[in-house]
């Protein structure tokens, strides 16, 4: 390898190394899924916390999500539908929170009642 090709190598090495670490952010220990301000194509980060009936998990997900989970609540609760979609639970003050309150719920693996219209929520009891 010749001085001049050396010298271009080095030189695009040195250039990549320094784009990677812009990247980052320069931060090392930075979790890229963590800075991605979406969850998934259905939630973004948030501080709203929201119980998905379909799927059966709790989020802490954006206003957008909070808002439209409210409305189709809402439907469903004028059109007497046995299962409700979600429920919108709260805002909290952060999404770091929510989080901590998420994981306290997930831990605690209560049963989710608020899934069931209220006027069929009383006949499933559990014993």
């Amino acid at each position: 390898m010749g001085k001049l090709s050396r010298q271009i190598f080095l030189f695009l090495a040195f250039s990549l190394s320094v784009n990677a670490q812009g990247l980052k952010g320069g931060n090392e220990n930075e979790d890229i899924l963590l800075s991605d301000p979406y969850l998934s194509v259905l939630y973004q980060r948030g501080s709203y916390l929201i119980y998905n009936c379909i799927d059966g998990h709790w989020v802490c997900s954006g206003k957008a999500e909070y808002e439209s989970c409210r409305e189709s609540r809402n439907i469903a609760l004028k059109e007497n539908q046995e299962r409700l979609p979600c429920a919108p639970i709260r805002k909290f003050e952060s999404e770091k929170a929510c989080n901590q309150h998420q994981a306290s719920l997930v831990n605690a693996a209560t049963r989710n009642r608020f899934c069931l219209h209220p006027s069929n929520s009383e006949i499933e009891v559990e014993y």
